[in-house]
């Protein structure tokens, strides 16, 4: 793969002390939901790293690059590239990342969100595989109707980034159909990996506990033992 040019990984990351994930933070404290973001988002990194791409993240709110670079580090063994997110909605900030790396010298790039835990690295890797032959643009479906990986080719990227990421509408239950039509219209190649899930509510942190691999989401799988033993702990509320 390293023929066809040079490769990287954007992992869209927020602060874990930053406001999000509310479906599944709703019934935690501040604390516990800063520690469920910090280890889904360290699992995420490390699941990027073990495909032996480079890794960039792509961070906000912009004051975060510190907590960002030491939450990398400690899961990452190389250095990680870190560049702050640009403004507006979810397609404007994919879309200047991914014009940030083409701007930088980068070819093939592959963007996940901060989110995938159980993430198989293989999943990136295949991702990048198809970028180097055939595919403009590479999407791996998730279950809500969207993706939960895009790549784009750079000899593409200005057809497919305005395709992509311009008049979706984010959060809609067919982001993905939506996604893949305007792609076709506008003539660019695209290819789908293997569907794989993001956590966004209490069911998909017990897909997380139900993955058979002792070896994913280990930092993730550590607060839900801890998040169960605090449970049992905490006094029952009279009926």
């Amino acid at each position: 793969m390293t023929e066809s040019g040079p490769l990287s990984i954007i992992v869209l990351a927020r602060a874990p002390d930053a406001p999000g994930k509310t479906r599944v933070t709703a019934s935690l404290t501040a604390p516990q939901a800063t520690a469920l973001r910090t280890a889904l988002l360290t699992d995420t990194l490390a699941a990027a790293a073990a495909s032996g791409v480079p890794v960039d993240v792509c961070y906000t709110p912009a004051a975060a690059g510190g907590t960002l670079a030491a939450l990398a580090g400690e899961v990452l063994a190389a250095p990680v590239r870190l560049r702050p997110q640009g403004e507006g909605d979810l397609g404007a900030r994919m879309r200047q990342a991914f014009d940030e790396a083409f701007a930088a010298g980068q070819e093939h790039v592959v963007l996940v969100g901060s989110d995938l835990p159980t993430l198989p690295p293989f999943h990136l890797t295949d991702a990048i595989a198809a970028l180097t032959s055939p595919a403009d643009v590479v999407l791996g479906p998730s279950d809500d109707g969207g993706y939960y990986l895009v790549g784009v080719s750079r000899s593409r990227a200005d057809v497919a980034l305005g395709a992509l990421f311009t008049g979706i509408p984010w959060g809609a239950p067919d982001v993905l159909a939506r996604t893949l039509e305007r792609l076709r219209e506008a003539g660019v190649r695209v290819e789908l990996v293997a569907p794989w899930f993001d956590v966004d509510t209490p069911e998909d942190l017990a897909r997380v506990a139900a993955d058979p691999r002792a070896e994913a989401a280990p930092r993730t799988r550590m607060w839900l033992a801890a998040a169960a033993v605090e449970r049992q702990a905490s006094p029952r509320q009279p009926a």
